[in-house]
């Protein structure tokens, strides 16, 4: 059975960021979030809003992490924000510290998380970001494991 969908539709940034806090405020400690779209797509501006609905100290020190590929911001809820659009494979995993990141407190999201697919954990939530014209974005969150369907907003649909 397919996982049911959400979906909502963004017409600027500041939308994008708000959707992103809505769900931020929603999601347990311990949650994993996989990011999806093509460049410029807007993952870091809903990473953006997920810190702000997590209460995160700053979240406008939230950025990509494309170098460093782990950024650690703290708050209530701590957020681990990694960015996979440069990794070669899912090897280079266990030199970023990857099993210590998982706690039962840190949410951990994940940009260009197609990169890593099979070490993602059983529960986690897709957030896919697809262009429409000028600044609007079409936002699908997608559900896997059991636990994931109860953080999602009502759809806008």
């Amino acid at each position: 059975m397919a996982p049911a969908q959400r979906h909502f539709h963004s017409r600027s940034p500041a939308e994008t960021l708000r959707l992103g806090a809505e769900l931020g405020r929603r999601l347990p400690p311990g949650s994993f979030v996989g990011l999806r779209g093509d460049l410029g797509s807007g993952k870091t501006t809903f990473c953006q809003g997920l810190a702000i609905g997590l209460g995160v100290q700053d979240p406008a020190a939230v950025h990509s992490p494309s170098f460093t590929l782990v950024n650690l911001y703290e708050g209530p809820v701590p957020l681990a924000h990694l960015d996979f659009y440069r990794l070669s494979s899912s090897d280079e995993l266990e030199t970023i510290g990857w099993r210590d990141l998982f706690d039962d407190q840190t949410v951990i999201v994940v940009e260009w998380v197609e990169k890593i697919l099979a070490a993602v954990p059983p529960s986690w939530l897709e957030v896919t970001l697809n262009f429409g014209e000028g600044d609007e974005r079409h936002i699908r969150y997608t559900p896997h494991g059991s636990a994931s369907a109860a953080w999602l907003p009502p759809d806008e649909r």
